[in-house]
């Protein structure tokens, strides 16, 4: 998951956006539910990849 993706959205990416947001927020919720045991909870965000999705994004 790209940071980026997880903070800001889109025009027409608004489903694609919202489970970025969610994952983020999962992550963000779980880690501070189990820091008191002693359990780190950390999200992997990527940088963005050329995928035919990405190259539509950045021709709009």
């Amino acid at each position: 998951m790209n940071l980026l993706t997880a903070l800001v959205g889109i025009a027409g990416r608004s489903a694609y956006h919202a489970t970025k947001h969610g994952v983020l927020g999962f992550t963000k919720s779980s880690a501070l539910e189990y820091a008191a045991k002693g359990i780190r909870i950390k999200a992997v965000c990527p940088g963005i990849i050329e995928t035919p999705m990405v190259a539509s994004m950045l021709t709009t």
